[in-house]
């Protein structure tokens, strides 16, 4: 059975995954129709922020408004360092 550590992880991996999939939704709303979720948190992150106030109107909103919450999770300064360590950690592992 895994340890705590490996289940985090996997856990973890989960949510990346479930993400990239996320990342290529289409947003179905307003200004930015058309486009997918990526997109639109790669090019307009003040549009994203300011859209996490705002009551869910539709599924799809509601969709965007999460996807937006969990990369801003994993944009958090702490959690990009955790993977980057992990990565060269994987890195230096392989290398060896």
């Amino acid at each position: 059975t895994d340890n705590s550590a490996q289940k985090h992880l996997k856990q973890y991996a989960q949510m990346i995954s479930g993400l990239l999939t996320e990342s290529e939704n289409i947003v179905e709303f307003g200004d930015y129709t058309g486009m997918t979720f990526s997109q639109i948190f790669s090019d307009n992150y003040n549009y994203c922020r300011n859209l996490l106030r705002f009551k869910p109107k539709s599924i799809n909103m509601l969709q965007l408004q999460g996807y937006i919450q969990k990369m801003n999770f994993i944009y958090k300064p702490d959690v990009q360092q955790m993977c980057e360590n992990y990565a060269s950690m994987k890195n230096k592992s392989i290398k060896n």
